[in-house]
């Protein structure tokens, strides 16, 4: 594979550019130092890029600064890493991709723009990725994957994301419908112009704005068929409380690595979890964790400091929680966002009637993290 790294993109060169439906994969992506376009500027392409870290890439105007994808053909990213690229345009455009493409197992991470957008901007379908503090201009499609953090909108967009977990919480603006199933986020907000629809879902922090939600969990209690708010019975929720004795980012592994000195984890039980690094609210998900350390996907240095305190919350559900059982069945999938598979507790009645509809489940829990005994 090749690193494309540290790039100053003036807008007369135009980098790495794909025209006539053609595959490129990662090997061919060489001896690029950047463009108005990106690094990589697609027209009518076919583009496969496997196993490529695009790295604080900047652009020299809209484009963003990893890829600008345009026109027809597939363009599809896999098992990459887009950190710290950014576009330098003044107007609404992107840090990482403009266009639109496939991302199947991808980190995108800090990326930064002349004005509001963030690290995509056109229409994009996401499979077990990690996307942080994301904004789409455009469609988006999202399964199995961690956005820490997603607003999404514009005229005419449709959002469907399902079995997912959303840190920060799920905005939708600027008009199109957006319907989340099988989601664990943290507040769901669908402003003026946008229909937001929520099925079988858990929203700590509660719905505002033009929600529709059914069959979910919702804090603080919210109209709708099969709604709850009685106690989900989290396994932490609230959660563990400390403070950092020290924070550190590794740029080799993308990672901010925080300390807390009096901490007894067990390693690795942490992994999946959400964690709010400090008193402002900003909810990440851990990456990884060591008897005192936990890992994040990042540079959050600069969102905490020594001394700050912290949360980390478990929202897998307990034996005899009332959303065992109790989700939406018109949309079944087989497996959760960490690829449990769905399972039918004795213990707990099915609160869905499918009536003659096969395609029907029953006993789907609400909320991302499918209880396993």
């Amino acid at each position: 594979s090749i690193v494309l790294t540290r790039f100053s993109i003036p807008p007369s060169w135009n980098g790495q550019h794909v025209e006539g439906k053609k595959t490129v994969n990662a090997y061919d992506l060489t001896g690029c130092d950047g463009a108005e376009d990106g690094v990589l500027s697609v027209y009518d392409s076919d583009v496969f890029v496997s196993d490529t870290v695009f790295v604080d890439n900047v652009s020299g105007y809209s484009g963003g600064g990893a890829a600008t994808l345009m026109g027809s053909g597939d363009h599809v990213f896999a098992n990459c890493v887009f950190y710290n690229n950014r576009s330098s345009a003044d107007e609404g455009y992107a840090g990482s991709l403009v266009g639109g493409a496939t991302l199947d197992h991808c980190i995108v991470l800090n990326h930064e723009v002349g004005s509001y957008m963030g690290g995509l901007r056109g229409s994009f379908v996401i499979h077990d990725s990690i996307v942080f503090k994301e904004v789409t201009y455009g469609n988006l499609v999202g399964d199995r994957s961690i956005f820490v953090g997603a607003n999404v909108g514009g005229d005419s967009a449709v959002i469907d994301i399902a079995d997912s977990v959303i840190g920060s919480g799920f905005a939708c603006w600027g008009g199109g419908s957006a319907y989340l199933s099988n989601l664990t986020s943290m507040g769901v907000s669908s402003q003026t112009g946008c229909e937001t629809e929520v099925t079988g879902s858990v929203v700590v922090g509660g719905c505002y704005g033009d929600v529709a939600a059914s069959h979910s969990y919702v804090e603080g209690g919210y109209p709708g068929e099969g709604n709850i708010s009685t106690d989900p019975m989290f396994v932490g929720y609230p959660g563990t409380t400390g403070a950092w004795s020290d924070l550190y980012f590794d740029e080799a592994i993308f990672q901010t690595e925080m300390t807390d000195d009096t901490a007894s984890w067990e390693p690795g039980a942490l992994v999946g979890l959400l964690l709010n690094l400090n008193e402002i609210g900003l909810w990440t998900v851990i990456a990884d964790n060591s008897d005192t350390v936990i890992w994040v996907w990042g540079n959050l240095t600069w969102h905490a400091v020594a001394g700050d305190s912290y949360e980390i919350i478990d929202l897998h559900l307990q034996p005899g929680s009332p959303a065992i059982d109790s989700g939406y069945g018109l949309n079944p999938t087989d497996a959760d966002v960490e690829g449990n598979p769905r399972y039918d507790d004795p213990s707990s009645p099915n609160a869905y009637d499918c009536g003659s509809d096969t395609d029907c489940l029953e006993y789907a829990d609400m909320g991302a993290y499918e209880y396993q005994p």
